[in-house]
């Protein structure tokens, strides 16, 4: 399920370039952050030297980024929080037996991504690669607008029904299982050494349900909006099945913009000290 996404990012920033979402660039908004005055990698947790092979002192390492970056993001050297985590535009084309939509999203935000559990880790220094296994029972997606179109099928034997609508929306996925693989690559940038992110490879392991909540289908026609509700989430497992390859490129997507903004902002000295290796 691991993806190459230079395409599908080049595809989404030329869409958002053209179209002139917003005036804020999605670098602006990474940085954005509250009141917090701690400082990355100085107020987090770190790993002793020589015991980047430890997997319990990695494992606390991510877990307490985490939840320092969701719960309070830093100050210095820049300003950065990963709550909610946002994603400028996606598109979705979901065909299963009884779906067959197009689905455009803007502004989507990620409250929940951040409040995961660590559930293993390891970093091997030779290939600057770093290996880590999450575990979410709740991520919640909500947008700042949506537009839908496309077909349902309620029944073998009658003719598709045309479904349509536009407005907000908000998606949620329960108990996902997430490997992650991300590659360092150095650079040295007035003669000091920074790592940036080479490549970040994820892949859903599991996950037990989704459900799917669009306002303003069929122009609020409450009636027709009903029975499409409940025909897109009795399917709702198949279509997260049947578009894990595009979900995994969302979730990495946002991921690695995420890293590499953090990362990037501080020498790879810094980085290499805090994982004890």
């Amino acid at each position: 399920m691991a993806r190459s996404l230079d395409r599908v990012i080049l595809k989404a920033a030329l869409f958002v370039a053209i179209i002139g979402l917003s005036s804020e660039t999605h670098l602006d908004r990474i940085q954005r952050s509250g009141t917090s005055t701690l400082t990355f990698p100085d107020d987090f947790k770190s790993c002793k030297a020589d015991s980047s092979s430890n997997s319990s002192c990695l494992v606390d390492l991510i877990q307490d980024a985490l939840i320092k970056l969701g719960t309070k993001g830093i100050s210095s050297p820049i300003n950065f929080n990963i709550n909610p985590m946002i994603l400028d535009f996606w598109h979705f084309h979901v065909q299963v037996d009884a779906v067959d939509t197009h689905e455009y999203f803007w502004d989507l935000k990620h409250p929940t991504l951040w409040n995961a559990t660590v559930l293993s880790a390891s970093f091997n220094k030779s290939s600057l690669t770093l290996n880590f296994t999450t575990f979410h029972d709740h991520v919640s997606q909500y947008n700042g607008g949506y537009k839908i179109w496309g077909q349902l099928f309620y029944d073998q034997d009658s003719k598709p029904e045309v479904i349509y609508g536009n407005g907000t929306a908000n998606k949620h996925f329960y108990n996902l299982t997430l490997e992650h693989t991300i590659t360092f690559i150095p650079a040295d940038i007035k003669n000091t050494q920074y790592f940036f992110v080479g490549s970040y490879d994820l892949i859903i392991k599991d996950f037990t349900d989704a459900t799917f909540n669009f306002q303003n289908l069929y122009n609020g026609d409450q009636t027709l909006a009903g029975k499409a509700a409940t025909l897109v989430n009795e399917n709702a497992v198949k279509i997260v099945y049947q578009q894990v390859d595009h979900f995994t490129d969302l979730l990495v997507t946002i991921f690695k913009g995420y890293t590499q903004t953090l990362i990037s902002s501080v020498p790879s000295s810094q980085i290499l000290a805090h994982l004890g290796a």
